[in-house]
């Protein structure tokens, strides 16, 4: 199952010691790529968006960091177990897109560029 551009998943991520449910937001379904959410920010700072849980508190526990100093791929186990949680808010998708607008120093330019490309497209409403 390929995830969907633009939506936010819970799945569980078996190749972390120990293993533990992680949540990422999805920026290409061709190649199941997210951004993940964590507790803390990576310790280099590069690409950590502070996120309050209240900007999305149907799934967020807790105020978070969206990592984008990197790509995280999720398998197909993973895609089998993922719980798709629907389009994440526009208000967030927008924030993320602005964060996006200027090169990571972690995050290749070609990985940004598609991210923000495909969450654009997303976060934009179809007129059919």
């Amino acid at each position: 199952m390929p995830l969907i551009c633009g939506h936010t998943y819970v799945y569980r991520c078996i190749w972390i010691d120990p293993p533990k449910d992680k949540i990422g937001i999805c920026f290409c379904s061709e190649r199941n790529w997210l951004f993940w959410f964590n507790t803390a920010p990576r310790f280099h700072g590069h690409g950590q968006m502070a996120v309050a849980q209240t900007d999305f508190p149907q799934v967020l526990t807790r105020d978070c960091y969206l990592d984008l100093s990197q790509v995280c791929a999720a398998s197909p186990q993973e895609r089998s177990v993922a719980n798709d949680r629907g389009m994440t808010p526009s208000p967030l998708l927008e924030k993320l897109l602005l964060a996006l607008g200027d090169p990571i120093a972690t995050l290749p330019d070609v990985n940004r560029k598609l991210a923000l490309e495909n969450l654009t497209a997303a976060n934009t409403p179809s007129t059919a």
